[in-house]
């Protein structure tokens, strides 16, 4: 039995999963299987994979006949794991060298940890972008414990990161029903029961290209609608006013881009009673309604940060 089994799923990649296939099999954690899910790629990817499988042993596959999609993909291959450990890359990502090795070594001090890590961007050519994966956002959070709310609010992991003990996952898995947020749904249910352990170094490159730049409005904001409704209902009593709040914006939002006012101010309103004190519905019914209003957003920004600029400028001084 391996230590870690791998799980890529893979579809249309194949001028990124060779590079991603030796970022696996070349760490220094030799211990390992690498699960290639190949979810029906018309392209070269499946002459590729299988080139790799004929040299090296610790490489399996799944090959489904015909497309269905990420969640189910990722799915398959939890189901032929065998390791004690599971990890996650996508076909166009790509792995630092000691990546699983830093993670075990969180691992061996509490097994029970959920291990992610800090992401470089890069491009379709493999050069670094001046970016990092959500890195103001996950710098204000703990390095380890409780993630629960903290992901609630927003996805803070990258899937390509996550390494998480096998038997842990018990029930949980990807949401086939969700399309772009089932790894997100994934992070904060396992984030229910264990603690997350955050390496603060960018173990993980996360590839921007022509093929995941495209945002299509419409299935995030249906898939925003789906996974915050799922979060209430399922964890609503184990959350804070702010949090609940904050999903019911999320919701709003969703309502918005869906062309809905009408349950946009419903959210807002839920929003409001949820955390009666929170200035947060009021802003963001502002920030959506001046959205396409450059100038009133222009003015908006400067009564936001003149006057927090100025305070923050008299408090120096006062010190």
């Amino acid at each position: 039995m391996p230590l870690v089994s791998v799980i890529m799923p893979s579809y249309n990649h194949e001028r990124f999963i060779p590079e991603a296939i030796e970022s696996v099999l070349g760490q220094t954690c030799s211990d390992i299987e690498l699960i290639v899910v190949d979810d029906a790629s018309s392209d070269g990817s499946r002459r590729i994979i299988e080139a790799y499988k004929s040299k090296d042993a610790r490489i399996r596959t799944i090959l489904h006949d015909s497309n269905m999609g990420i969640a189910r993909t990722l799915n398959d291959g939890m189901k032929e794991a065998t390791g004690e450990f599971i990890s996650f890359i996508a076909s166009d990502d790509v792995w630092a060298l000691g990546k699983i090795e830093r993670q075990l070594s969180v691992l061996r001090e509490n097994n029970d940890y959920v291990v992610c890590s800090k992401a470089q961007v890069i491009d379709a050519q493999g050069n670094l972008l001046d970016q990092q994966w959500d890195d103001s956002a996950i710098a204000r959070v703990k390095t380890s414990g409780d993630f629960f709310e903290d992901l609630l609010k927003g996805n803070l992991v990258i899937a390509s990161s996550l390494i998480v003990k096998r038997s842990n996952l018990g029930n949980i898995t990807f949401d086939e029903g969700l399309r772009y947020f089932n790894d997100y749904r994934f992070a904060v249910d396992l984030a229910r029961k264990y603690n997350y352990y955050f390496v603060p170094e960018p173990l993980v490159k996360y590839r921007i290209h022509g093929a995941n730049t495209s945002k299509d409005t419409i299935g995030y904001a249906k898939d925003t609608i789906v996974i915050s409704k799922y979060f209430l209902s399922t964890y609503s009593h184990g959350i804070s006013r702010g949090t609940r709040s904050n999903i019911y914006r999320n919701m709003a939002t969703a309502h918005f881009d869906l062309g809905s006012r009408s349950r946009m101010l419903a959210y807002l309103w839920h929003a409001s009673r949820s955390n009666p004190l929170d200035p947060a519905p009021l802003v963001c019914l502002v920030d959506l309604l001046t959205r396409h209003h450059r100038l009133v957003r222009r003015i908006l920004s400067w009564v936001y940060h003149v006057p927090r600029s100025i305070m923050t400028s008299l408090r120096r001084e006062t010190r």
